[in-house]
């Protein structure tokens, strides 16, 4: 907790005033000071993870999501309900109908969301990416936080073994030596912003315009730029895992 410095003299205040007087002065001196301190992040508000959620719902690619000169995403499958408030669709892929998102895989990815973190704050708004019937990633939009002007997708780099943590990144690692090594080549590699937040690092998966989340006009364009981030991010980690 930050200091709170309180300028008076106790001898004298205490002659004047009861002991519970004190309490009450120097509660009111700390909650003033947190109220004027200005705080950069804050947890995302639960209507914007739900907003999110539905836009990856309702919402079909216009464009296509180019990941590389030889795989792109073009149009989303039709939504097919999954469990309790989940869904999932099919992600197309590849260029001139040549389906091939990533070198020697023949399979289509799905986009799901679901629960899969039972304490998370907000509830069924993990979003996966799965691959030959198994989960290759995901994100907790209830760990999303927000600076009053943007959204932050984001995935912990801290603390392994905690929620929120990138389980797949540090499978299998031996050491901290490896743990670090991993670490420091994710930031390289996806080269993507690096969040100080409660104690912890995040990495920025995706950002999202909290004024365009509500402007039915932009829905597309963050649908797009939601799935190329996401993408990008997965396939990132999933090739870091592959080299170890």
């Amino acid at each position: 907790m930050d200091s709170v410095a309180i300028d008076y003299d106790s001898e004298n205040v205490l002659k004047k005033i009861g002991q519970n007087e004190i309490l009450d002065y120097v509660s009111e001196a700390i909650q003033e000071h947190y109220l004027n301190k200005k705080i950069k992040y804050m947890p995302v508000e639960i209507q914007d993870a739900y907003k999110i959620k539905k836009i990856l719902k309702t919402c079909q690619l216009e464009n296509e999501v180019v990941l590389t000169n030889k795989s792109s995403v073009k149009l989303l499958g039709n939504t097919t309900d999954v469990g309790e408030e989940g869904y999932c669709y099919s992600l197309i892929t590849g260029k001139n109908n040549n389906v091939c998102l990533v070198p020697n895989c023949d399979t289509e990815l799905v986009l799901g969301v679901s629960n899969f973190n039972i304490k998370s704050r907000i509830k069924n708004v993990s979003v996966y990416l799965q691959r030959w019937g198994s989960v290759l990633d995901f994100v907790d939009l209830s760990d999303c936080i927000e600076d009053g002007e943007k959204i932050y997708i984001v995935k912990k780099i801290s603390k392994i073994g905690q929620e929120g943590y990138i389980y797949r990144l540090y499978r299998n690692v031996a050491n901290t030596e490896e743990i670090l090594k991993r670490k420091e080549r994710l930031i390289r590699e996806l080269n993507n912003k690096v969040i100080d937040y409660n104690f912890d690092e995040w990495i920025v998966v995706s950002e999202i315009n909290k004024e365009d989340l509500y402007n039915e006009e932009k829905a597309s364009e963050v649908l797009h730029d939601f799935v190329q981030d996401f993408l990008r991010y997965a396939l990132t980690v999933d090739s870091i895992v592959k080299k170890y």
